[in-house]
């Protein structure tokens, strides 16, 4: 029923089961496709003709290769963290803005290559180096007992504090 309404701009599909995800290819003025934790998805071979595609959301899935992307002219965000991506995509991706592959099974040498053939594009990769990225310009690094939710800060303790930027 979904796939009949061919000009559909917007689908999420998230947490879905999707056993006929290839007849998803008649969708072909996508702009945002959300299919993060379809754990039957395992190829994006039915995206090659969605060329208004601009978002595509994949992590959390068997999905391990994001080569259907290779030379797209409209895709500016790529999500597939926590997946099990190896293969990213190839040629001129001049719209691409963001490429997070945090947690997947891309190799450090390949994204290294991605991000020298694609200067312009924020790729997530590793925690270090997200940490790191996060921690640029920072003057003061307090790191306090607690978490980020349900907090009770007049419990919480300062376990450390860092104000020489060489040292954080």
């Amino acid at each position: 029923l979904i796939c009949q309404n061919t000009g559909l701009r917007y689908l999420d599909l998230s947490g879905c089961g999707v056993p006929n995800y290839v007849k998803l290819a008649a969708l072909t003025e996508l702009r945002f496709l959300n299919l993060a934790r379809c754990r039957d998805i395992d190829n994006l071979e039915f995206i090659r003709d969605m060329r208004q595609l601009r978002t595509l959301l994949v992590g959390w899935t068997r999905i391990s290769s994001l080569s259907p992307l290779d030379g797209s002219t409209s895709i500016r965000q790529i999500h597939a963290g926590m997946s099990d991506v190896r293969v990213l995509p190839q040629g001129d991706l001049p719209a691409l803005q963001t490429l997070n592959v945090m947690s997947s099974k891309a190799d450090r040498q390949a994204v290294a290559q991605f991000r020298q053939d694609h200067p312009t594009c924020a790729v997530e990769y590793g925690w270090v180096d997200s940490l790191r990225h996060a921690l640029e310009g920072t003057t003061r690094l307090r790191i306090r007992s607690g978490g980020t939710c349900h907090r009770r800060p007049q419990e919480e303790k300062a376990l450390a504090e860092i104000t020489n930027t060489a040292e954080i």
